[in-house]
């Protein structure tokens, strides 16, 4: 079985520090097989699932933990959750709410 339209790119964990078009590339790249499948085939299949999830995990933390929409104020909406050994984050709780 072939790989399809397979790339690969350094993981963005791996960099500590991102520039806005250099988020906004990864993303036009990510969305190139999903355009060539447009172009060549005029259709569009399941095989561009992944690269289109990572699109979508790259732009709502450029919007929700980066500050990068100009339409908004340069905040953050939600932050970095990190687990501890790889557990999945504790649900809210509603005890401790003031």
């Amino acid at each position: 079985m072939g790989a399809l339209g397979y790339t690969i790119q350094r993981p963005t964990e791996d960099r500590f520090l991102m520039s806005r078009e250099e988020l906004e590339n990864k993303m036009a790249v990510l969305l190139g097989g999903r355009a060539a499948e447009v172009l060549v085939f005029n259709r569009i299949s399941t095989g561009a699932a992944d690269d289109l999830q990572r699109v979508t995990d790259i732009a709502r933390a450029m919007v929700t933990r980066f500050g990068m929409a100009e339409e908004l104020a340069p905040v953050t909406f939600e932050r970095e959750q990190r687990s501890f050994l790889g557990a999945p984050p504790p649900a809210p709780s509603s005890c401790c709410l003031g």
